[in-house]
């Protein structure tokens, strides 16, 4: 069946759990993010480390995925596996009408936007085409360059890098030809058979085929939801707005119905971005009061296109995933290393003074964000600290809350020692003497793992 977001996470809390729910949108990221929200509500964190059984990517055992949702867990609470980026869906083709050049290309770009699950699926199956076996790769019976002369490319050092990394891929996680049609096949009848009644599937990917057999079976057994990249549709904004007025009020925060649309209309369904964009509207009209459509117009759309405003979310949430990803993002539109510095310094200055300041406060991480914004602020002016306010600037309750509890994730040792981290990445990256992408994701590495 196919549903709302909302719909879905009412039904999970008056207890009606379908078997299996599949989130599907291009950005696995938002995609992700949701499927996050629903496992928040199907178990609490304390029950996962034997509760929950995370999978991503291709080449995994679906005979093994259905033996875990049929037979549950041994200890109180329900089963849950939860499948990110599955591959079962959107199996790669080559097309009888295109050259086996064209798919190498296709394949190369693949690799460029780094979704190798789908390159690797590409590999097989222009291999498959071409005759050719990849597990000979292994014993170098087959090499980059004979394997891209056999497809008509001329073979290149760069492209010969990119094969050879497929092939590896490939070869490490046992990825065979026709995996992802055989695991759709035993999911399949897996769902026709049935799970154990407190067991779930999780599952997100980028596309699936109005045709394909599993996603019929899904929206017959359980619930198809379909994310948008932006809010397009009159539905999907009314969506927004709700979710957006929700968020809102529990911030405490006083925006208009005309804010709110603007936000709606500009920002992306992420429900952490939305909440991003609240906040940043809120801390402007702190210090200017109510502001006007075309003044919050302007600042949503800064915010989607500032180019490190989530490089620098990342860093305080101690993401290292994350904050790579957005380092070669950045990187790769050419923005400059220094500037990245910059913008992870000052997150990092501002997240240690929180640290610093908050003392005991971050014990009590657990309390409404509100309350702690509005002790972290007494206590920033009672200080009088000029630092503070620069820092913290104008920030309102909820927004320093949160950034109370983003502080506790870190020691404040380890926030102390960061800036020798930070020191050394700066050196290095202005005497040029090793590639900036080696410089800024070792220093991630240093500070957020």
């Amino acid at each position: 069946m196919a549903k709302d977001f909302d719909s879905v996470l009412k039904d999970v809390k008056r207890g009606k759990i379908e078997p299996v729910y599949l989130f599907l949108c291009e950005d696995q990221g938002i995609a992700r993010s949701h499927a996050r929200q629903l496992l928040d509500q199907l178990l609490p964190a304390g029950d996962r480390s034997s509760n929950l059984s995370e999978l991503e990517g291709a080449g995994r055992n679906a005979s093994d995925v259905v033996m875990q949702l049929k037979t549950g867990s041994l200890m109180p609470g329900p089963m849950v596996v939860a499948w990110f980026d599955a591959d079962v869906f959107d199996v790669p083709r080559t097309s009888r009408r295109s050259s086996a050049a064209k798919d190498v290309t296709r394949l190369e770009e693949l690799m460029r936007r780094k979704e190798i699950n789908k390159a690797a699926g590409l590999f097989l199956a222009i291999s498959a085409r071409l005759e050719l076996d990849a597990s000979d790769f292994k014993n170098k019976s087959l090499t980059p360059d004979s394997w891209l002369e056999k497809a008509g490319m001329q073979p290149t050092a760069e492209l010969e890098d990119v094969i050879q990394e497929v092939a590896d891929f490939v070869a490490q996680n046992n990825i065979e030809p026709q995996a992802a049609q055989e695991s759709a096949k035993v999911l399949t009848a897996g769902l026709d058979a049935g799970f154990n009644p407190l067991s779930v599937l999780l599952m997100t990917a980028r596309k699936a085929s109005s045709t394909d057999i599993l996603l019929k079976k899904i929206q017959e057994k359980g619930v198809v939801l379909k994310i948008g990249q932006a809010y397009d549709s009159r539905s999907a904004k009314k969506e927004a707005l709700r979710h957006l007025n929700r968020l809102a009020n529990r911030m405490g925060l006083e925006l208009s119905d005309q804010v709110l649309a603007i936000i709606a209309e500009r920002s992306t369904p992420d429900p952490e971005l939305l909440r991003l964009e609240l906040e940043k509207v809120a801390a402007l009209s702190s210090t200017r009061g109510d502001l006007s459509g075309k003044e919050v117009a302007a600042l949503v759309h800064k915010t989607r296109e500032e180019p490190l405003w989530e490089l620098t979310s990342a860093v305080s949430d101690r993401n290292l995933d994350k904050a790579v990803a957005e380092v070669l993002d950045r990187l790769d539109k050419n923005i400059h290393p220094l500037v990245i510095l910059a913008a992870v310094t000052n997150e990092w200055r501002r997240v240690c003074y929180t640290r610093l300041i908050a003392g005991d406060l971050v014990q009590q991480a657990g309390k409404n964000p509100n309350l702690l914004g509005t002790m972290l602020k007494e206590k920033v002016s009672a200080k009088q600290d000029p630092l503070g306010k620069e820092l913290l600037g104008a920030r309102k309750p909820y927004s320093l809350g949160l950034l109370v509890k983003r502080a506790g994730r870190f020691k404040q040792e380890d926030l102390l020692h960061g800036f020798a981290r930070i020191l050394e990445a700066d050196i290095a990256l202005k005497k040029g003497s090793e590639p900036s992408k080696s410089v800024l994701c070792r220093l991630m590495f240093s500070l957020l793992s």
